[in-house]
């Protein structure tokens, strides 16, 4: 298990160091452009008019600012200061700072929002990239959503799902049976995953659980499902055009 305390600690001043180059990160990979572009398809099909939306796990902001310029109000949780501060600059540099606010909070504090927002302020909620996967314990989060979501509103959430196919295959006929079985045990530690910190994967029947009291499950889709995972994209690209 991760011990709570040093995690969430280690895990800020992990993404603080990586704010101001996140989107070369991110964008720089073919991987990570088509997850961040079938997400955005996603949020654009699931909200309707302009919207109120809260964002969990924000990082530099490469779906907040989007959502922003289509008219949607979005307030966006991190638990990185130096993250705020990236998708701050960016809606100041847009000229829609007006429409985001940003809370300082890790995922499973997310009940704090309730006493100032409510149970109708949102019109939907997303976490994408993994964000819930920095969360050990989800508990906490589906329940402080059931009470932050009207009925009926729409919650996206992409999720580092415990099994890959590409991942299995690819490091299994290399003989790489420890890797092909890294995602199976908790925590995904550093090097076995595509993130900087050690994760929880989640299987999409373990997320049904965690959210079944507040929340009714309306489609799984994987992305991608036969492709690499972004830290594996190189090898694939050696056989591109």
């Amino acid at each position: 298990q991760i011990p709570n305390g040093r995690y969430y600690g280690w895990l800020e001043s992990e993404f603080d160091l990586i704010a101001w180059d996140y989107d070369r990160h991110i964008l720089g990979n073919r991987m990570n452009r088509l997850l961040r572009d079938r997400s955005l398809a996603e949020l654009q099909r699931i909200l309707e008019g302009r919207s109120s939306v809260l964002e969990i796990g924000c990082g530099s902001g490469m779906e907040t600012l989007e959502l922003l310029k289509a008219g949607h109000s979005v307030v966006a949780v991190d638990i990185s200061a130096r993250m705020l501060e990236v998708v701050q600059r960016k809606a100041r540099g847009a000229g829609v700072a007006d429409r985001l606010r940003v809370h300082r909070l890790r995922a499973r504090d997310l009940g704090t929002l309730v006493p100032e927002y409510g149970s109708t302020t949102f019109h939907g909620g997303f976490s994408t990239y993994g964000a819930l996967n920095c969360e050990p314990d989800l508990g906490p989060v589906a329940r402080a959503l059931g009470r932050l979501l009207p009925e009926g509103a729409p919650f996206l959430a992409g999720v580092y799902n415990r099994w890959c196919a590409f991942e299995i295959i690819a490091y299994a006929l290399t003989g790489r049976i420890g890797r092909a079985m890294g995602r199976w045990r908790d925590p995904v530690q550093v090097g076995s995953s595509r993130f900087c910190v050690d994760v929880v994967a989640y299987s999409a029947p373990q997320m049904r659980r965690l959210f079944r009291d507040d929340f009714r499950l309306e489609r799984t889709e994987g992305v991608p499902v036969v492709l690499p995972p972004s830290d594996l994209v190189r090898y694939a690209e050696i056989f591109s055009p």
